[in-house]
């Protein structure tokens, strides 16, 4: 039976022709509710009573004559009573409380017989919740709820009832078990990610975040789904300068780098990418710290025979050779780097010389007469 119906009901006694009618916007919870007080025998129908007492719940049935909305709920009822004139009903007139408050009288009555009830039982509260948990009362939760809106006043109240509750460490066990393996709600997610925009974490909690998550590591699906989500994202300076001051002092562990170099072995830089990086870097003062980790770090690598043809035969812009030049410009190599340079060469056979070309040995022998046409007066002759 569905909890959503909404119309007119009927309870009837089995062969004798008697019946109650009703209206509810929630048949089976009204039935529910009559059977409840029904075998507690205080419903406020006598004669339903006194035949249910009598007979025993198997001696009634219970069906839905007609599904309405509930606007009508109370003229099709009047309908209905008019038509049958039921013998179990004691009053002939439709008629509903919803809406109606209650006094503080009535309240106060209520109440009171409320915390006169002994309080439930250890197996009683057991059923509740294993009733409360079963895949049906599940599925008829949330087809109730579903496509209900919740509106802006209620909303707010609940916040205002859950401000400064906390978890107990049980419920929050309890709570992690139920999610462990239950796959992500892309509406939850979106919610939560709407509503922590522009939101900043205490000093406190990022402490707290950071000792939860230290010595935790993403796994591989993890890190392509980030990777995935971050490319195209475009960072703004002020992002950027925050991470920088955030890194500022900490340095890398040495398999933190040996990670992030196996990483970066063999890997080529696109020409957009490099293009950004050397705006980037241009004006920038040089860092004396990197320049000498680079130093220290290339100390003693040489390039494979594969580099070496790849580089051969490129000549430099005259951009860059001008800048190699400026560069150079009153350097002196030490004498260590010359004892260096020499030892390095010793014991190398010189490659053959490929033969000058016209145009080399044209620009030689030009060079040769402008420096004898420029030779002291003394030396003529």
């Amino acid at each position: 039976m569905q909890t959503d119906r909404c119309g007119i009901y009927v309870i009837e006694q089995t062969g004798a022709g008697l019946a109650y009618i009703g209206s509810s916007h929630r048949v089976s919870a009204r039935w529910y509710a009559h059977r409840k007080i029904l075998n507690k025998g205080t419903h406020h129908a006598p004669r339903l009573q006194h035949a249910w007492t009598k007979h025993g719940p198997d001696a009634f049935t219970f069906s839905v004559l007609e599904e309405c909305p509930r606007d009508q709920l109370l003229e099709r009822e009047q309908v209905y009573l008019d038509a049958f004139q039921p013998a179990f009903n004691v009053c002939t007139l439709a008629r509903s409380r919803a809406g109606v408050p209650h006094s503080d009288e009535v309240k106060a009555r209520m109440r009171a017989s409320m915390l006169a009830r002994p309080p439930f039982t250890a197996e009683h509260r057991a059923n509740i919740r294993a009733k409360a948990a079963s895949p049906e009362t599940r599925a008829r939760k949330v087809a109730a709820l579903t496509g209900r809106a919740v509106s802006p006043a209620t909303r707010a109240k609940i916040s205002a009832a859950h401000v400064g509750m906390k978890h107990s460490p049980e419920a929050i066990e309890k709570l992690r078990a139920r999610m462990t393996g239950q796959p992500p709600n892309p509406r939850s997610i979106e919610a939560m990610r709407t509503a922590n925009l522009g939101t900043h974490h205490s000093p406190e909690t990022r402490a707290k975040i950071g000792a939860a998550k230290t010595g935790t590591h993403h796994s591989l699906e993890a890190i392509e789904k980030m990777r995935t989500a971050s490319r195209g994202r475009v960072v703004s300076p002020e992002t950027r300068e925050k991470i920088r001051a955030a890194h500022l002092g900490k340095p890398l562990p040495l398999e933190q780098r040996a990670k992030i170099g196996a990483a970066h072995r063999g890997k080529r830089e696109s020409p957009a990418t490099i293009e950004q990086m050397r705006a980037r870097s241009v004006g920038r003062p040089a860092n004396p710290k990197a320049i000498e980790a680079m130093r220290a770090a290339n100390l003693g690598t040489r390039l494979s025979p594969e580099a070496r043809e790849a580089r051969r035969g490129k000549p430099c812009s005259p951009e860059t050779r001008a800048k190699i030049s400026a560069a150079h410009i009153g350097r002196h190599p030490s004498p260590e780097a010359i004892e260096k340079m020499r030892a390095a060469k010793l014991g190398k056979p010189r490659a053959p010389r490929a033969p000058w070309s016209p145009e080399t040995i044209e620009k030689m022998r030009r060079s040769a007469l402008a420096r004898w046409a420029k030779r002291p007066a003394t030396d003529a002759g």
